[in-house]
């Protein structure tokens, strides 16, 4: 997760998870507890109607009425059920609700005891029950031990429950969602000032902003005024490098102007071209300390304007070798960045494939659907050294064929602008022999 929005709202998200989690569990518990001794008191309630309402007869057994002012003792399998057993475990009475259902009671509990717990009989839902075990004083002073139940079927209570439960989650997950929502808005109100300063560095790479603007909050003040800082200096640097090599610069142009003047004849305008090329390459490398490698505040430019001027160029001063070449360069391709390394770094490639090729060169530039930049080079010569392909590696010096007469700088260099540009070299072989060097160059 690469934005700090998202890492919060998930960091927060998972503690409201938990939290509310917490608090859900918590209140479901208590309320269920709650819900429960409500439900044993109305059992408690239920079997004291029993005991009041019990009568005792003859042979020292106990009866009750038929009917009591609760209904549902009369009524089948109705959900409340009672039963009285004696001293030997034996039932002595049961309501009519028990007909047709066989209740598991525990059949006597010690006098003066009582007892709760959950039953489940065959083909009913579980049942909650009520036992209490009393003694009886009759008549003629004997007394006899008695159990007395009341069971209460728990459909009621699980589904209470159950509701509360959905309520519950429901209540709370509306809570945790609209915390999500409202501390979404509030992040994005909060990091504006990042949003702010990452897209007016992005303009100020672009060249279309000089500084950050003001009013930050007092946490990215000072890393803005850093960041101006930082810029200014660059700027002041790099106009400092522009004044004195312009001056140098400026100082060649008399011996070229003087060489001009001098040559005459049919070749006139290719070798005016070429001392064109001579005064913009003297410039470019009189500058490369305050240019090379810069982003800041450099504007895209069209990339087959230059490559045009290259592929000619190559193309006179390798006339004798009569080598052809394929290019494969949209009008709109774009590059962005010093437009004197990318002479240079298509150049020495170029001039490689160029040299070392017997009859046929290939270019290709073209951006990918990742945004990086590829520069595609290829040949027909007798291809790369096994140890460069191994290593992948140039060094500045080493020359790729000991039978060619070559000072080994052209690669090399591309070598290092691609490292201040943050590209990838590869070279390779070429699909039916030969070289291919393939330049990538991520989307800045």
């Amino acid at each position: 997760m690469n934005s700090l929005r998202l890492r919060i709202l998930v960091s927060v998200g998972f503690l409201l998870l938990i939290y509310l989690g917490v608090a859900v569990a918590v209140l479901d518990d208590a309320f269920r507890k709650a819900a429960l001794k409500a439900e044993e008191d109305r059992l408690d309630v239920q079997l004291i109607s029993l005991l009041a309402a019990a009568v005792p007869m003859d042979e020292y057994r106990l009866t009750l009425p038929s009917e009591f002012p609760e209904p549902r003792y009369s009524t089948p399998q109705s959900g409340l059920y009672a039963a009285v057993f004696d001293r030997d475990g034996e039932r002595v009475w049961q309501s009519e609700s028990n007909i047709g259902l066989i209740v598991p009671w525990v059949k006597t509990v010690p006098v003066g005891a009582s007892d709760i717990e959950r039953l489940a009989p065959d083909g009913s839902s579980e049942l909650l029950s009520y036992s209490m075990g009393v003694t009886w004083d009759f008549d003629d002073g004997t007394t006899r031990p008695f159990t007395f139940h009341v069971a209460e079927s728990l459909d009621a209570f699980n589904e209470q429950v159950g509701a509360y439960r959905r309520q519950l989650l429901s209540w709370f997950g509306g809570v945790g969602a609209a915390l999500v929502i409202s501390l979404g808005l509030l992040l994005g109100w909060l990091l504006r000032p990042l949003a702010r300063i990452d897209d007016e560095i992005v303009e100020i790479e672009q060249g279309e902003r000089e500084t950050l603007s003001s009013g930050y909050p007092s946490e990215l003040a000072g890393v803005a005024e850093n960041l101006n800082a930082l810029v200014s200096r660059e700027r002041s640097r790099g106009e400092v490098y522009r004044r004195t090599l312009g001056d140098l610069a400026h100082s060649l142009k008399t011996p070229l102007a003087t060489l001009r003047t001098l040559l005459s004849g049919d070749r006139r305008a290719d070798v005016d071209r070429e001392l064109e090329r001579m005064d913009e390459t003297i410039r470019y490398q009189l500058a490369k300390p305050a240019t090379r490698g810069r982003l800041i505040g450099t504007k895209p430019f069209v990339v087959k304007e230059k490559t045009d001027a290259l592929l000619a160029s190559f193309e006179k001063i390798y006339a004798d070798k009569d080598v052809r070449y394929e290019a494969e360069v949209t009008d709109d391709l774009t590059f962005r960045g010093d437009p004197g390394d990318f002479m240079e770094l298509a150049g020495n490639v170029l001039d490689n494939a160029f040299k070392r090729s017997r009859s046929r060169v290939w270019f290709r530039a073209t951006r990918n659907d990742t945004g990086e930049f590829l520069l595609d080079v290829a040949d027909d010569g007798p291809g790369f050294p096994a140890d460069v392909l191994a290593e992948q590696r140039i060094e500045r010096g080493q020359r790729l064929d000991e039978a060619e007469s070559s000072q080994g700088l052209g690669l090399s260099i591309v070598a290092e602008i691609c490292e201040l540009y943050g590209a990838t070299l590869t070279l390779g072989e070429r699909d039916g022999g030969g070289a291919r060097v393939l330049v990538a160059v991520p989307n800045p």
